[in-house]
């Protein structure tokens, strides 16, 4: 889990697209602010999960052009739903589905921007992709002196696949390196791992294409989980303090994701195995983009 304690959430008042995310277009990136402003903390009213209307922020000339203006309450419902789930054990499949609905629809505007804010886990993802195809193409061992990880050979799938997150959380000198955004990307990079190990004959020796996809969607589909929890679940410690519990409620979050989206990536995916590697960014961005499209209902 990684949550000791309820925060704030997010504000509807910040930009969904921070303005130190690049444009995939050629030129310069901005840079990040010197200091990201505190986060103001959610009203409640006798419904805990719906606040009074918050007043109309200032303009933020930090908002980029090209992105919609913020909805102050475009959180809400959504969290609304989300703490249903929460409540349930995780076991309420209807709340959450609802909540990811809101989320990928309505929350920002459009599911281009959406997936614009998954450029962080983009990056990482690209990475993934790359080594994973390195080690299956080049082989194991040799890969593995590639990466300076030489030390890891014979070890174990988990061992050697937590060893290579030196190398896909390498420093590219993006704004967006070691933010809370990359942190979320580790995390779910980690639950990646384990559940990667999970996958039946893997052998990291004799890596399929098959397997390489269904890795790359594990990975696209785990950031998806834990940016939705980052941004929705600012309560979930102070609605179930059961840490067995709330592992389950991730777990069935990740599940539910999975069971909506894996359907829709997946040839996505395939077309970018089997295509033109020269813009996988904007390739890794699109599956995003169609992940969330099936989130909010509109592939539907």
């Amino acid at each position: 889990m990684g949550t000791s304690s309820p925060s704030s959430g997010a504000s509807g008042s910040n930009p969904l697209i921070p303005s130190w995310i690049p444009d995939l277009a050629p030129g310069p990136a901005p840079t990040p602010p010197d200091q990201e402003q505190p986060t103001p903390p959610e009203q409640d009213t006798p419904n805990p999960d719906n606040g009074p209307e918050p007043p109309t922020p200032p303009a933020d000339d930090n908002v980029p052009t090209n992105s919609p203006p913020p909805n102050t309450n475009r959180f809400r419902q959504p969290k609304v739903d989300f703490n249903n789930f929460v409540r349930s054990g995780g076991n309420n499949q209807q709340a959450f589905k609802d909540a990811v609905r809101g989320y990928s629809k309505s929350a920002s505007g459009n599911t281009r921007v959406m997936a614009r804010r998954m450029q962080p886990s983009v990056i990482r993802v690209v990475d993934f992709y790359n080594a994973i195809n390195k080690v299956k193409n080049e082989g194991l061992d040799a890969s593995l002196q590639t990466f300076n990880l030489t030390s890891y050979q014979g070890r174990s799938a988990l061992e050697i696949l937590s060893a290579l997150s030196d190398e896909i959380f390498r420093d590219h000198a993006n704004a967006f390196d070691n933010t809370q955004d990359d942190a979320i990307t580790k995390l779910a990079y980690a639950n990646t791992v384990t559940r990667i190990c999970d996958i039946e004959n893997l052998d990291l020796n004799t890596l399929t294409n098959e397997q390489v996809e269904v890795m790359l969607a594990i990975f696209i589909e785990e950031t998806i989980a834990q940016r939705v929890i980052c941004d929705l679940g600012n309560k979930m410690t102070a609605l179930e303090s059961d840490i067995t519990v709330l592992l389950e409620v991730e777990n069935n979050a990740y599940q539910i994701i999975s069971g909506l989206v894996r359907n829709t990536i997946m040839p996505e995916i395939v077309a970018t195995q089997l295509g033109d590697k020269a813009d996988l960014n904007k390739q890794i961005e699109n599956i995003y983009r169609s992940a969330f499209d099936t989130l909010g209902g509109i592939n539907n």
